[in-house]
Formats: C-alpha cells, sequence, structure tokens
C-alpha cells in the first residue's frame, strides 16, 4: 500500500515539476518519456521537451502538434512523416518562421508556408525554394523587415532595382549584396551610405569618386575616407592642410 502511495504521489509531483518547466522532462526517469500525460504536459508547458520523450510519442501527431504551437522549433524532434504534415508545419512556422529549416524538403516550395514563415522571420527566407527565393512579393515581405536578408534573394532579385532600394534604406550594408549595376547606382549607394556610412566599402570604384556619397560617409566615421578614390582622397587631403 506504502509503495502505491509512493508511485502516486512522484508522479504528481512529476506533473508539478514538468507544468512548471516542461524541459525538466530531460532529467526524468525514462519511464517517463514514454507517459502520454507527462509528455503532453512537458511539450505545453516547452514544446523543446519533444526531444526528450521516447520515439513513439514524438512520432504521436496531438503531442507533436501541442510542442510546435508551443515552440515551433519543435518540429525539429518530429519524425519525417510529421515534418510533412501541412497543417503541423504551418502551426510551427506561424510561431517561429525559422522552424521552416525542419520541415519536409517538399514543404519549401510550398508558398502559402514559407509567406507564414518569412513574415514571422524574415531570416526563413533562406530556406525557401530557389523558386521562392525568386518571388518578388515574399522578397520584398522579408527585406522590408530587414535589409539584409537581400543575401538569401536570387541573382534576378539582387538587380531588381526596387527590391535593392528598399534593403538598403533598412540596412546600407545590404549594398554588399546588390548586383554590379546596382552597386554602381548613384541613387542606391547614396541610401546605402545615408542608411550606414560603413556601406561605401561596397559601393563601385567609379562612385567612391563621388564627393557627395564620399563626404556622408565620412561625416558618420572620418576612417571611411579611406574608402575614396585615391585621386579624391589626395584632394580632400590638401583641402585639410589649407
Amino acid at each position: 500500500m506504502e509503495s502505491i502511495v509512493a508511485q502516486v504521489i512522484s508522479r504528481v509531483e512529476v506533473m508539478r515539476m514538468i507544468c512548471q518547466d516542461g524541459f525538466s522532462l530531460k532529467n526524468l526517469p525514462l519511464e517517463f518519456s514514454s507517459d502520454y500525460e507527462i509528455v503532453m504536459a512537458s511539450v505545453r508547458s516547452n514544446g523543446l521537451a519533444l526531444e526528450f520523450a521516447s520515439l513513439k510519442l514524438r512520432a504521436d501527431r496531438e503531442i507533436v502538434r501541442a510542442a510546435v504551437n508551443q515552440n515551433g522549433l519543435a518540429i525539429q524532434f518530429a519524425p519525417l512523416r510529421l515534418r510533412s504534415d501541412r497543417e503541423i508545419a504551418m502551426n510551427a512556422v506561424g510561431r517561429n518562421g525559422v522552424a521552416l529549416e525542419f520541415v519536409s524538403h517538399d514543404l519549401f516550395a510550398d508558398r502559402e508556408i514559407v509567406i507564414i514563415a518569412v513574415h514571422q522571420n524574415a531570416y526563413a527566407l533562406k530556406f525557401a525554394s530557389s523558386d521562392l527565393q525568386s518571388d518578388f512579393e515574399i522578397v520584398r515581405m522579408a527585406v522590408q523587415q530587414d535589409g539584409g536578408i537581400l543575401r538569401h534573394a536570387s541573382l534576378a532579385l539582387q538587380a531588381n532595382r526596387e527590391i535593392v532600394l528598399m534593403a538598403v534604406n533598412r540596412r546600407g550594408r545590404a549594398l554588399k549584396y546588390a548586383s554590379p549595376d546596382l552597386r554602381a547606382d548613384r541613387e542606391v549607394a547614396l541610401a546605402a551610405v545615408q542608411q550606414d556610412g560603413k556601406a561605401i566599402e561596397f559601393v563601385s570604384p567609379e562612385l567612391r569618386a563621388d564627393l557627395e556619397i564620399v563626404l556622408i560617409a565620412a561625416r558618420q566615421s572620418a576612417a571611411l575616407l579611406d574608402y575614396a578614390s585615391p585621386k579624391l582622397y589626395r584632394e580632400l587631403m590638401q583641402l585639410e592642410r589649407i
């Protein structure tokens, strides 16, 4: 009788513990990783606790759905069958766009899922299919959040003036990922160095001879004068001595 009571108390204590911190499933005796109620309570508290569930319960759709609803990144611990489940994948990327990395590869090309992922976190663009990295609307959504995401856009969109202007207006140094033609575009270069003088590093050699562009950068940091063309640099140094 005492052992039965002890077991009940033990289970009650375990349930209380995991409701406070689902990740504590990691440190519990192995038997609890196969206990449906214990694992469900764990992933509802911390979705990443799915990692410590038994293989059988990691393949349970309701357990996985509860886990990704708490933390989208939990999908990485589900079997491929459930990482291919469109509803679960959609819930995961809706919680954390970067969870797109862990869904099945065929869903990288699912436009609706990628839109949800990029809307939640622009960095998700990195994991989209090449076709969707060429999708104007998706890339525009991404660079509106973070111009640096231009690095994950297709070459065609890195050469798209509207996209690149949007990117450098948010992060000047995104100019690094623009096409050579756009790094030589004066309006694009001006926008980039106005946002971040250090973007002058990626301006075309011709525009490093442009006084306005160089001075905009130099006003932010005198050290950036070093990126001026040799001729312009000499002229500016001569003026300084006068």
